[in-house]
């Protein structure tokens, strides 16, 4: 008696058409493939930095760049490749963590989000969370690792925390975190600027992908495009255009000069279906809220200060 074939039948996705056509154009992108490949150690380590005016998308493209490399990386050990068959991933993924949403609709974060979602900082305050959370993994580094804490029950405890901890914060988005002008807004950020480019430095300890946005390539610190991936975000003719720049030397009349050329280019469609998610703009927004207020308090104080000196004279 002959074997009886059997059809597989494509699985069925929970996720709405919207998220079908962001999720297809991402899985063509160059990021989310950078994202996969060093969540999966075929790279050390991802710093990216975005350039580009308010409002061109940076953000958006970081996110869903980052979600969709994840998901590569989480379909990638049950030999499910999504640069190939996103669909294929996603229907995998829903089966295990429920419905997806990868568009501007998206109303609450889906269990990806919430279970390996990316560390968003922004502002002074962002950074000094940053700074906690750097701590926290060095702590973990230094004290977690040595045999004689081993038999410390409330100490293995607090390393289990810490190393849950340092499973989420393999992606850290840093968002208009501290720009290099803050440098004059007192004694404070002077400090906390000169930490920042330090831990930008040491960054691959801190978290495994990185990714900073800034309007200007001035306002990152400069270790940041050196030492990454340097991106241009623009405006394009119903697109939004990511440009990764990298320096070339060629010859000039003798001379060797260098001059930035265009290594790759991702190009997202410029509807409102690829647009920010809403519930992730909510916390963006209120986030950047927070910082305005913390620097209205630095110009505030100054003024202020300004005030009582010339009363005095």
């Amino acid at each position: 008696m002959g074997g009886v074939k059997v059809l597989c039948l494509p699985s069925q996705l929970s996720m709405d058409e919207e998220s079908k056509k962001v999720l297809q154009t991402y899985a063509k992108l160059n990021l989310p493939h950078m994202v996969a490949r060093t969540l999966s150690n075929n790279r050390p380590f991802l710093l990216v930095s975005i350039v580009g005016e308010q409002g061109v998308g940076k953000s958006t493209y970081a996110y869903y760049s980052v979600k969709v490399g994840l998901m590569a990386y989480l379909c990638k050990p049950h030999g499910i490749n999504l640069f190939e068959e996103p669909e294929r991933c996603a229907s995998h993924l829903e089966r295990n963590y429920g419905e997806l949403c990868l568009s501007r609709e998206c109303g609450k974060p889906d269990e990806l989000d919430k279970i390996y979602g990316v560390d968003i900082y922004t502002g002074p305050k962002g950074l000094m969370n940053l700074f906690y959370t750097a701590q926290n993994i060095a702590a973990y580094a230094t004290m977690c690792t040595a045999e004689k804490w081993r038999l410390h029950e409330d100490i293995v405890a607090h390393c289990a925390r810490l190393a849950k901890d340092g499973e989420r914060r393999k992606v850290l988005l840093l968002d208009d975190l501290l720009a290099r002008t803050a440098y004059h807004m007192g004694a404070k950020y002077r400090r906390a600027y000169a930490a920042l480019r330090e831990l930008i430095r040491l960054a691959r300890v801190v978290g495994k992908v990185v990714v900073m946005t800034a309007p200007a390539k001035e306002h990152l610190p400069p270790e940041a495009p050196k030492e990454g991936e340097f991106i241009v975000a623009k405006y394009g003719y119903d697109e939004r255009r990511f440009v990764r720049m990298q320096a070339a030397a060629f010859e000039d009349g003798g001379y060797l000069r260098k001059r930035l050329v265009v290594k790759y280019a991702d190009a997202v469609p410029a509807k409102a279906a690829f647009g920010m998610p809403k519930w992730l703009e909510e916390e963006i927004t209120k986030r950047k809220l927070e910082a305005v207020a913390d620097i209205s308090h630095i110009g505030k104080d100054a003024l202020y200060g300004e005030t009582f000196y010339l009363e005095r004279l």
